[in-house]
């Protein structure tokens, strides 16, 4: 079973806006290759579950950096000499040792595929326990290689903000990167200003809190109390020291958690930029030519079968025989 990390992330950066759950498995085999070499402690009972605790804190990704072909550099920590794993999603990337200082680096060998890619790290330690890094790191990687990729490192477990790791400080002004929502309904942003300026978050009209950027003009802000579902106006207000003030204005529709939660589990299927109704049908039905299903069975959500929406969730129907992998 895989279960998804609760967070509803809107990338405002680039001119558009993206749904993303960061797939976080919750079981898994010891005998799935992907994870095991062969090396570790075959008789321990621990596999059956990823330990959650402060050896979890000890894998970081430090810096990241990817040109638009997909090549790709990684540095991060970890314990001392530690073979580590580096994995997009299930697909197991690289295997990596650490030196002595805890450092390691990785560059890609060959270039990334375009797409959606969500990094995260894992170890073994002697007593056969699995132990994954409570950071992720979420790289959108454009098809025809016109825009420069975005990367953004995001957190599994507590409220910490994620944030966009390749961006340029601005001089003045205001700019929203990235809107988060917690499962509990707390509102998580993150942008850039002017360095070491104040500023004042409203939701439709009412105060949410203020927030002072930093040396570099990053800002992060996450609200104390639960956010309204449903559509409202988010303004951030700035008072600049050399510049004026600045105000900055948009609607944005929050969406309950848990009906994209529900739609991670089995029948279900979270819309993704770049999918197409013929792409659902092949990865989760066996085969494209059953995309008519998926249209009749969502006949209420899908006026246009060629025009579907990032964020769209369908009920997938289930289907007996066996269809021949398609290509």
């Amino acid at each position: 079973m895989k279960k998804e990390i609760l967070l509803l992330l809107f990338l405002m950066a680039g001119g558009f806006t993206v749904y993303n759950f960061i797939p976080f498995p919750e079981e898994f085999s010891k005998n799935d290759s992907q994870f095991y070499d062969g090396k570790e402690n075959e008789d321990s009972e621990v596999y059956n579950t990823i330990e959650n605790s402060s050896n979890s804190n000890l894998l970081s990704f430090d810096i990241v950096r990817i040109n638009r072909s997909g090549d790709v550099v990684i540095a991060g920590r970890s314990k001392p000499n530690e073979r580590i794993k580096l994995f997009d999603g299930e697909m197991k990337l690289a295997n990596i040792v650490a030196d002595a200082n805890g450092e390691w680096v990785w560059t890609s060998e060959t270039p990334l595929k375009h797409g959606t890619k969500r990094l995260f790290l894992e170890y073994i330690d002697e007593n056969g326990k699995l132990y994954r890094s409570e950071q992720a790191i979420v790289i959108f990687l454009d098809k025809n290689k016109s825009q420069e990729p975005l990367i953004v490192k995001s957190y599994t477990k507590g409220n910490k903000n994620s944030s966009l790791l390749n961006l340029e400080p601005i001089d003045e002004g205001i700019v929203l990167d990235l809107v988060e929502y917690s499962p509990k309904g707390n509102l998580l942003l993150s942008g850039r200003s002017e360095v070491n300026s104040e500023l004042t978050f409203f939701i439709d009209n009412n105060v949410l809190g203020t927030v002072k950027s930093d040396e570099d003009g990053f800002w992060n802000f996450y609200s104390q109390d639960d956010i309204t579902f449903g559509e409202f106006e988010l303004r951030i207000d700035l008072a600049s020291k050399n510049n004026g003030s600045f105000s900055l204005i948009t609607s944005v529709f929050k969406e309950k958690l848990d009906k994209l939660v529900d739609a991670s589990k089995k029948g279900s299927f979270v819309v993704q930029p770049g999918n197409s109704l013929w792409r659902i049908a092949r990865r989760t039905m066996g085969g494209g030519i059953f995309y008519t299903e998926i249209y009749k069975n969502n006949l209420s959500q899908i006026k246009d079968p060629d025009l579907i929406f990032p964020g769209q969730i369908f009920e997938i129907p289930i289907i007996t025989g066996k269809v021949s992998n398609e290509k």
